[in-house]
């Protein structure tokens, strides 16, 4: 397994964009014996389609140096993820990037979002509570393209689908017990591979219409994950990380690089109990910041993180 051996700082964007890093001697591998690979990880979570500023102190952020700086919408979050990209980066987002939206977003079933995360080159997410808001068929239309079958596409204009893929370990389809989205998904960076793992909170269909969810089973985070690890073990991947969308609250006054985190929450328990084989957990939901190095199973330490919310 590979082990994370160095952090980087949490910067707040549009989403807080989160910033963790493989590096060092235990880092991800190209090969069996061969060179380490330093992989950096830009996360965002809870977008929920503001493409448009937050006005007033909403839209002003302390960054990783300790300055505020401007905040919120689809070009802040651009100018920021462009400006944070190191060599070998890949972005993920931990869900509830659409759903609850405003009403640019919502008035066009979310597809100017994807289209912005798209166009900032997000490689991979996992589903979260809000995606299936508009209930399943729609949710695979947003990742698969074409025009909503009520409203139709806008004018003159295409919807090609998520560049991306959806990630949901969890989400199991009753008609066939097969999930409702890969569990998983390999990226080639540097010459690495990369195994990512989506879950989404099992509390879904409690917090969802039931409309949302017909036909969905959600199943424990941790045992659907660990499936998950052990399945990309088999193919060889040795570096993985887990992108949940569950987390957990901080305390008052705590800063977006700290890790005050409430003790007792379900992102804690996901990021105490799943795998050793994961070394990253990117987490959402909760709309908190908070950077953490926290023990795996076996007494590892390995990074949990999330980036705030919109």
């Amino acid at each position: 397994m590979s082990r994370l051996l160095r952090r980087f700082a949490i910067v707040g964007t549009a989403v807080a964009v989160t910033a963790a890093g493989f590096a060092g001697a235990g880092a991800a591998t190209a090969a069996a014996g061969a060179r380490t690979v330093p992989i950096q990880l830009l996360g965002i979570n809870d977008l929920h389609g503001n493409l448009e500023p937050p006005t007033g102190s909403s839209g002003r952020v302390i960054d990783e140096t300790g300055a505020t700086v401007d905040a919120g919408g689809a070009a802040y979050l651009a100018a920021h993820l462009k400006r944070l990209r190191a060599a070998n980066s890949i972005r993920v987002a931990a869900g509830d990037s659409i759903g609850a939206t405003p009403l640019l977003s919502a008035a066009y079933h979310d597809e100017p979002t994807i289209e912005l995360l798209n166009h900032v080159g997000l490689n991979t997410s996992s589903v979260g509570n809000h995606e299936f808001d508009e209930g399943y068929t729609e949710l695979q239309r947003i990742q698969q393209g074409g025009c909503h079958p009520v409203d139709g596409c806008a004018p003159g204009m295409e919807y090609d689908g998520a560049d991306f893929p959806f990630l949901a370990a969890n989400v199991i389809r009753e008609s066939d017990d097969r999930t409702a989205f890969p569990a998983s998904v390999v990226k080639h960076v540097g010459g690495a591979r990369i195994g990512f793992i989506g879950v989404v909170t099992k509390t879904t269909p409690s917090i969802v219409t039931a409309d949302g969810v017909k036909g969905l089973k959600f199943l424990d985070e941790v045992e659907s994950a660990d499936k998950a690890a052990r399945d990309l073990r088999k193919r060889g991947v040795k570096a993985i990380v887990l992108v949940v969308h569950e987390g957990d609250q901080v305390t008052a006054g705590a800063t977006p690089d700290s890790c005050q985190v409430v003790a007792g929450g379900p992102g804690t328990r996901i990021a105490g109990q799943v795998t050793p084989d994961v070394d990253v957990v990117m987490t959402g939901h909760s709309h908190q910041p908070y950077n953490c190095t926290m023990k795996d199973p076996a007494g590892n330490s390995r990074v949990v993180m999330q980036g705030g919310s919109f």
